[in-house]
């Protein structure tokens, strides 16, 4: 089975577990119609039978502005039209949930986002060291694949 991680944020990206040569990460691609080769392709030809994606669930965050707001929604409905599209069945999970689930919870109150999302990174380079992830905006393809870890490890203890 292929389990696709998505965090769908500006700097996310689309987590492949389950493909014979081991975890892969595609950066979030720029448009409707990239997403949606994207998907296909990871899915093959029957996705309902071999493929689930995992998004992570998305909200306005306090102190957030109109516009990026509307972006993010804008960016998440699209995502979830692409997988009922493909009929590419799908779970959105909160960011809170997998995060305790996978020990990433904030390490304290005063843990800024840069250090929660290096903890990410380390988390995921440990678990799949053959994937790179140098740069700071790789985070999102790190959380993409330990939201997809976290569905697996749930789908194995069930």
């Amino acid at each position: 089975m292929i389990i696709l991680g998505i965090d769908p944020g500006i700097h996310g990206a689309i987590g492949v577990l389950g493909d014979p040569r081991g975890a892969v990460v595609v950066d979030m691609p720029g448009n409707p119609h990239d997403i949606i080769g994207e998907l296909r392709w990871w899915a093959g030809a029957e996705p309902i039978l071999n493929t689930f994606a995992v998004i992570e669930k998305q909200n306005a965050r306090p102190g957030q502005g109109v516009s990026s707001t509307f972006q993010t929604g804008y960016g998440y409905g699209g995502l979830i039209y692409a997988l009922a599209a493909l009929s590419i069945p799908y779970e959105e999970v909160t960011p809170a949930s997998w995060k305790q689930r996978m020990g990433l919870t904030k390490a304290s109150k005063e843990e800024t986002p840069a250090q929660s999302k290096a903890r990410s990174r380390a988390m995921a380079r440990q678990l799949w060291p053959a994937v790179e992830f140098k740069r700071v905006k790789d985070h999102g393809a790190a959380e993409a694949l330990l939201i997809a870890e976290d569905y697996r490890r749930r789908r194995t203890q069930a």
